[in-house]
């Protein structure tokens, strides 16, 4: 199984990032490589320490193996459980930060509405009831970027 929960640990400062992956593992560090390398990592403190320690500073750690549809659900599990072992994380403050992160990648707008219908629990059909899952999907995001938005005194960003 290449799909689940891993972990890039700073050697020096043991600060960590805990990301899920739906591709393979070394796909999914690669693409971290490359995004820090371009100074286009979305998790700025993480960018930070990479710009200012090296690659060689950092290491990548497979967390837990688990089936594509279970990854989001064990990477909030991982996360909250540094949380409580009061582990220093690169990650958002929150989950649902987390998410709009996540949202603001260069992706499809399909890949997206992907993500957002699995974490919601929601199964996108071919084709049918695909319009329906969308625009429920997309008004139950709305209703809780919003909420952050005004929690957090934050601006939504134009993309």
């Amino acid at each position: 199984m290449e799909t689940g929960v891993y972990v890039i640990e700073n050697r020096l400062t043991k600060k960590r990032y805990i990301g899920g992956t739906r591709e393979s593992f070394d796909i999914r560090w690669k693409n971290h490589i490359y995004a820090l390398a371009n100074h286009k990592h979305y998790a700025k403190e993480l960018q930070a320490d990479y710009d200012s320690h090296g690659l060689d500073n950092f290491k990548f750690l497979v967390l837990e193996e688990v089936e594509t549809g279970r990854v989001y659900e064990r990477e909030k599990h991982w996360i909250k459980q540094a949380q409580v072992d009061g582990i220093v994380l690169y990650n958002a403050q929150t989950l649902e930060e987390s998410e709009l992160i996540r949202l603001r990648l260069d992706r499809s707008d399909q890949h997206n509405i992907k993500i957002i219908a699995d974490r919601m629990g929601l199964e996108i059909g071919v084709r049918g009831t695909q319009t329906k899952v969308i625009s429920q999907a997309l008004s139950a995001v709305a209703v809780r970027l919003v909420a952050i938005w005004e929690a957090e005194n934050l601006t939504p960003k134009n993309t």
